[in-house]
């Protein structure tokens, strides 16, 4: 994707030069036709450019949205496309959690607590 980045500013980069460069046409001392030349060749560059942002835009939103690496939510770490799973922490991308099992805290038990009953 990055070549289709590359020709697209390289193919307007050549056209706004020819542009800017070409020949207006105009005869030898005809002011007017200079002043109109130089207007229009302006307005042709500013298109020229708006054009290139905008299909610059569009390649960039495709090659962020086709990129090939995932980011993991959980440790950040890169993830090839297609795995379901992190291969540094083991998150899970179908379940959307860890797919390494944490025991769930148990409640603590009245003689480690340091509770008594007392009776009587």
């Amino acid at each position: 994707m990055t070549w289709a980045l590359s020709a697209w500013s390289l193919i307007f980069l050549i056209w706004i030069i020819t542009v800017i460069a070409g020949s207006d046409g105009c005869h030898t001392g005809d002011q007017f036709c200079g002043d109109m030349s130089n207007i229009a060749k302006g307005i042709a560059v500013a298109g020229l450019t708006l054009l290139w942002l905008i299909g610059l835009l569009v390649l960039l939103v495709v090659r962020f949205m086709t990129r090939p690496t995932m980011i993991c939510p959980n440790c950040g770490g890169s993830v090839k496309g297609g795995r379901i799973a992190c291969t540094m922490c083991g998150y899970d991308f179908t379940k959307g959690m860890n797919s390494t099992h944490v025991a769930a805290p148990r409640a603590p038990d009245a003689a480690s607590s340091g509770f008594r009953s007392h009776s009587g």
